[in-house]
């Protein structure tokens, strides 16, 4: 159970510029958190930095509970020279995969705005929520369809460029923090590694496979992400991309399963 040398210093830096960025005389998420490539905010550093930050005390606790259990048994197997890359590829990884994923989406929604813009119908309006603001028309479906009734053809053209101005600013609001990418780029090299050591769960007391047990919350991750990543404030595909990385890695390092 005791840290390895790289993981201790993680560990140790994790938690103090955890507490630093808790006192607040430094804005530290402003500066350093990762903000998506069209913000004024963004800058290539942060690509690094926002693995340091992290969202709340229980955001770095489950990250650094992770490391701490999983991390020294893939740094006594990599050695710590080679796990120190590893480590950062896999976060830094994880952040370039989560912008591909939200590029992606961002064009099919901004392609939708435009679309809603040029014939702003009510049955487009009523569509167009549907599938990007679910939750919030579940909720008020009688009072969106009723308000959308009593607009004209140009009140909601205005509201369609609202949307659409609004979408925009959110992207450049977006910030990503947490090691998470590079916590989940260290199960992953677990899988791979030690697949048939057993694991148990606190609250299920039973021996599970590594393979079964990791592999189950890389599905349980990936069916996240895909269903609900408008409606989400946590970074699914920066999870699945820091472990994609991993996975790469020990391939190309030819490590071989251990256990």
């Amino acid at each position: 159970m005791n840290p390895t040398p790289v993981v201790k210093n993680l560990l140790i830096a994790n938690f103090v510029i955890f507490f630093l960025q808790e006192l607040g005389k430094v804005p530290l998420p402003q500066l350093f958190a990762l903000r998506y490539f069209t913000s004024p905010d963004f800058q290539p550093w942060q690509f690094l930095t926002y693995m340091f930050l992290h969202s709340s005390f229980y955001h770095l606790l489950s990250n650094m509970l992770g490391l701490f259990m999983f991390g020294p048994w893939i740094e006594n197997t990599l050695g710590s020279r080679r796990f120190i890359p590893f480590y950062f590829i896999c976060g830094m990884g994880a952040g370039l995969f989560n912008f591909a994923v939200m590029f992606g989406e961002a064009e099919l929604r901004t392609t939708a705005l435009g679309a809603l813009e040029k014939n702003p119908t009510e049955e487009n309006f009523i569509n167009y929520l549907n599938n990007y603001h679910y939750s919030f028309y579940v909720k008020n479906v009688d009072k969106i369809q009723d308000d959308i009734d009593k607009m004209t053809p140009e009140q909601r053209k205005a509201e369609a460029s609202a949307l659409k101005n609004e979408f925009k600013e959110g992207l450049n609001n977006y910030s990503v923090v947490g090691a998470s990418g590079a916590v989940f780029g260290i199960l992953m090299a677990f899988m791979l590694l030690f697949p048939n050591l057993e694991l148990m769960l606190l609250f299920l007391p039973i021996p599970i496979k590594a393979k079964y047990l990791i592999g189950v919350y890389m599905i349980y991750e990936l069916f996240m992400g895909v269903q609900y990543s408008n409606m989400s404030n946590v970074a699914h595909f920066a999870h699945l991309g820091g472990a994609l990385i991993a996975f790469l890695l020990i391939k190309y390092w030819k490590i071989k399963r251990i256990y």
